[in-house]
């Protein structure tokens, strides 16, 4: 069920810092972006960029160009962190193959099919050069309908039908058996931390993105027209707020991590989780130490809160079942195939 989002509601759109010119100059010219001092709102551990990874000078100042003015016209963040990955692909290709090209000029047709060529044969997947070769696309038609790119071939295009597509696919859904066990009061008692317990629980119970629930605001149950609990929230995916109905577990949960928040979060500054803590006072989503022993030790650390309930709900299943590590029965093949709370935490 989707509503509208009232206005005063609505997520707002990037905007740019309202300071002095130079001072805004001075933090665009340079090759690590942070979003709070460019005055542009992200989550909390996708808020940098780094586009020192691109290692051609002319080409990097004309990407950050390009993405200072796409955070003009309104494009997340996050969209700039993953053009600046995309487009240090075709820097590394440069770098590699035309290591004589200096200037946009030096961007002809032949480079570019060479590029799809190289692409093709890389390590990287399906969607890794869907976007490589996407961004590159947009990234030459922005030069080119502004004229920013001085000297750029006519011939510098790559055409839709060029841009490799994942296949698509049928949905893959972790087995029930393997749920039961995520959903057992035993194995969310091995969760210490309740911010993560409650996280793992909401995940499950709503389907909801790990991201979107680390942004759920203080309070956001609201009753339907018979009463029943809907948790209203903003869904990042297609931007736009929706309502769904909540079962009396996840209702309770949210209550019980509301109240685990009124003694840790100041007032003025509370959401239902730290990811939606957004000062630079605010305590960290999550101590690694404790999540650690939530896990049971031994595992990579993330800053990540999504990614800390994540991979707690994967440790679940991956320590505490009779085909976990160490166990001489192969673990479930779900388990590989699906980025969500049953993929396997790195060692």
């Amino acid at each position: 069920m989707t509503s509208p989002a009232p206005a005063a509601r609505s997520r707002s759109r990037p905007t740019l810092i309202a300071i002095d010119g130079a001072c805004v100059d001075a933090e665009y010219a340079a090759d690590d972006w942070e979003a709070g001092r460019l005055g542009v709102p992200a989550r909390r551990g996708r808020n940098t960029v780094h586009f020192g990874v691109i290692t051609q000078q002319w080409l990097r100042e004309d990407i950050k160009r390009w993405s200072r003015f796409r955070l003009s016209t309104g494009y997340a963040f996050t969209s700039v962190d993953t053009c600046a990955q995309a487009m240090a692909r075709f820097s590394e290709f440069l770098a590699e193959r035309h290591p004589h090209v200096c200037t946009p000029a030096g961007i002809s047709r032949n480079l570019l099919v060479d590029y799809l060529s190289w692409m093709a044969s890389s390590r990287w997947a399906v969607g890794t050069r869907s976007n490589s070769l996407t961004f590159l696309k947009v990234f030459l038609e922005w030069g080119r309908r502004h004229g920013t790119l001085d000297g750029l071939p006519a011939d510098a295009v790559i055409y839709e039908e060029e841009v490799t597509r994942p296949a698509d696919a049928l949905p893959k859904f972790i087995p029930e058996f393997v749920m039961a066990q995520l959903e057992s009061e035993a194995s969310l008692a091995r969760i210490t931390n309740p911010t993560v317990r409650h996280l793992v629980i909401v995940l499950m119970e709503t389907g909801m993105r790990g991201g979107d629930a680390c942004e759920l605001a203080f309070n956001p149950m609201v009753d339907d027209s018979v009463g029943w609990p809907c948790l209203r929230f903003a869904n990042s995916k297609v931007s736009t707020e929706q309502l769904i109905p909540l079962s009396a577990k996840a209702a309770e949960t949210i209550r019980a991590q509301q109240a685990e928040v009124r003694g840790s979060a100041p007032a003025a500054r509370r959401g239902c989780s730290p990811g939606s803590w957004t000062t630079p006072t605010a305590p960290s989503p999550t101590p690694t130490a404790r999540c650690r022993d939530s896990w049971g030790g031994g595992r990579r650390e993330s800053t990540c809160a999504t990614t800390r309930a994540w991979r707690c709900g994967c440790t679940l299943i991956s320590s505490a079942t009779p085909w976990g590590p160490g166990s001489s029965t192969p673990a479930c093949p779900s388990t590989s195939s699906r980025s969500c709370s049953a993929t396997p935490v790195p060692a």
